[in-house]
């Protein structure tokens, strides 16, 4: 398939979805639950950034087009 990426800033493109709120989390392991054996994290740094349609949104603008969400 072949795309032009410059013909993005033409386009009008109605986005519909679930529109979501990704979480990130990272931190360091300090121990293990005693309750299960998963592991325990002190969060030192926590991003959100849009997810699901959100996403999609922001890699289409990103490429120019005119979204409609």
């Amino acid at each position: 398939m072949n795309l032009d990426i410059s013909k993005f800033e033409r386009c009008k493109i109605l986005v519909v979805g679930d529109l979501m709120i990704d979480e990130y989390l990272w931190g360091s392991v300090e121990r293990i639950s005693p309750e299960a054996p998963v592991q325990v994290v002190s969060v030192e740094n926590q991003e959100y950034t849009p997810g699901g349609s959100g996403n999609v949104v922001n890699n289409l603008v990103a490429l120019g087009a005119k979204v409609i969400a």
